[in-house]
């Protein structure tokens, strides 16, 4: 029945060129540590319409296979990763009907293979829940000024709720063809207001797209004006979803020790600089005191560790029932 419903959106990928040669067997026991890469062996070559399929399905086995290991924040980080480095949101409609599919794949082979009833019982449970209606999900917001961690809160926030997020600093670069870590030339428009009203508005776009099918969504933004928070509050408010709006801080003198560190480590999509942080420091508008119901202050000042552990705490007052 999910497969039936989601085949116009199926038809319009293919036709939109998601679907090309995958390797069509992307499941754990296929994938190798070697030499601190990670190499994919022993793709399907014997059937080109078992590996000719959408890019989804392909690291949806992936996906799919980390979370039969128990391994539910990494399969979320994996699939992350994926979604930022390719743009393909959308996709991620797809996900949980392609991760059932797989888990029926692989609960079949377990039987065909001799019978291992645990596998094929850890499979089968699996795919029962992945074609069972989500639970709703939730928008999250991470607003702070820049060093003060918030997108490491939203990676941390993704993989404790299951959830997408969605980087303001790499989403508009991609409005602008621009790589995660492209550097703006002097005159740059990037930064400009307009800039940022595009951001986001995709940001908003992606969200809906996300939340419609049942997947919880962590905009990670700076979110520094009111009207920015209150526009995507209306949104969930108009989708019926939960609503939280999660503020990283930190000491102004460790937010600039990390702005510079950052800089001079050259990976990070962020191009915030000591100068940017003062501004931000003299434009941004504070959250209104009505808006305490939904907001949560992390507070970023210790080690890696003990921010996770405060963001783990937080994710799971949201996931008791």
């Amino acid at each position: 029945d999910q497969f039936t419903r989601l085949v116009p959106l199926i038809a319009l990928r293919r036709a939109a060129g998601f679907e090309r040669e995958c390797h069509g067997d992307l499941h754990l026991g296929n994938l190798v540590d070697w030499q601190g890469t990670v190499l994919a062996f022993d793709a399907i070559e014997f059937d080109a319409s078992l590996r000719c399929i959408d890019i989804v399905n392909d690291v949806a086995f992936t996906f799919m296979d980390l979370l039969a290991a128990n391994l539910p924040a990494l399969a979320w980080r994996f699939i992350n990763a994926w979604a930022e480095a390719t743009g393909d949101y959308e996709g991620l409609v797809l996900l949980r009907a392609f991760a059932a599919g797989r888990a029926l794949v692989r609960a079949k082979v377990a039987l065909l293979s001799g019978g291992h009833s645990a596998g094929f019982a850890r499979y089968w449970a699996l795919a029962e829940r992945l074609v069972q209606p989500p639970p709703a999900p939730r928008m999250v917001l991470t607003m702070g000024l820049s060093g003060s961690g918030k997108s490491t809160v939203a990676q941390f926030l993704a993989e404790a709720l299951g959830a997408v997020r969605v980087r303001s600093d790499v989403e508009r670069k991609r409005l602008h063809g621009l790589a995660p870590t492209a550097r703006p030339l002097p005159g740059s428009d990037l930064y400009a207001r307009d800039a940022t009203v595009r951001t986001y508005a995709r940001l908003a776009t992606l969200a809906e797209v996300l939340l419609a099918a049942g997947l919880p969504v962590v905009l990670d933004a700076a979110f520094l004006l009111q009207d920015e928070r209150e526009a995507l509050r209306q949104l969930a408010l108009r989708l019926g979803v939960p609503f939280a709006l999660v503020r990283c801080v930190a000491p102004d003198a460790v937010m600039r020790a990390r702005i510079v560190a950052r800089t001079q480590a050259g990976a990070d999509p962020s191009d915030a600089t000591p100068d940017v942080l003062d501004l931000q420091q003299r434009v941004q508008h504070p959250v209104p005191g009505d808006w305490a119901p939904w907001t949560h202050d992390v507070v970023n000042d210790g080690t890696l560790k003990a921010l996770e552990d405060q963001v783990r705490v937080l994710a799971a007052t949201w996931k008791r029932p």
